[in-house]
């Protein structure tokens, strides 16, 4: 991931996303590369925002100047939040901003990180369900990759398909997985289940595909887009 300041831009570049570390307020500071990201728009390049989890009325006004699409982390789980985030979010502070942008006619495709529990999978599903209440048609299904050297495992893949089993949505597996045989077989599992997109896919996934005669098209852009 590169600063804005150390962008150098192709002639080809048709996006970016934009991330970061969260201010103690919750939030993505970007106020101050404002002006530096309408620059960017004005050249025709989209911009995926990842901007936080405290999202009030007046910074969803504020990200609707210079987001075209946001990805949106969502927990619903309040032991989940409390644990691993240690009492800086609850679960009304992410249904209040998701609420808050969408309010301002922005594009939100939520994402959802299967064993943010330290690999539990404890929520996912709920959270799931709670977008579909929302009025949400899709979302991104992400797999924590464990820090190395630490005790905890990724979800077994069968589990990571099962917290979207039945749900009549339109389901991505993102960017964010192991790799590995674990990305071959949550992979495959995937275009088995009927996923709208792969990321990134394993090259046996490919080829499955294609000797089952899947309709395949391929992208260049971050998933969202």
């Amino acid at each position: 991931m590169k600063s804005l300041s150390n962008l150098h831009l192709s002639k080809d570049l048709k996006s970016l996303l934009i991330s970061g570390g969260v201010n103690p307020q919750g939030i993505v500071p970007f106020m101050d590369k404002k002006d530096e990201i309408l620059k960017l728009k004005a050249k025709g390049i989209r911009v995926n925002f990842h901007p936080g989890a405290k999202i009030d009325k007046n910074t969803a006004k504020a990200i609707k100047e210079i987001a075209d699409v946001i990805s949106f982390d969502f927990i619903s789980d309040e032991y989940t939040i409390k644990q691993v985030y240690k009492g800086f979010y609850n679960a009304d502070d992410y249904i209040t901003s998701i609420e808050n942008l969408i309010n301002n006619n922005i594009r939100v495709v939520p994402h959802i990180l299967c064993g943010v529990l330290y690999g539990n999978i404890k929520g996912e599903r709920k959270a799931i369900l709670r977008l579909k209440e929302m009025g949400f048609n899709e979302a991104v299904l992400l797999v924590l990759r464990p820090p190395k050297d630490s005790d905890i495992h990724s979800p077994e893949p069968e589990k990571i398909i099962d917290v979207v089993k039945d749900i009549d949505m339109n389901i991505t597996l993102g960017c964010m997985r192991p790799g590995g045989n674990y990305r071959k077989k949550i992979d495959i599992l995937a275009a088995q289940n009927n996923f709208s997109t792969i990321v990134m896919p394993h090259p046996e996934c490919e080829r499955y595909c294609m000797e089952n005669d899947y309709i395949i098209e391929k992208g260049d852009e971050c998933c969202v887009f």
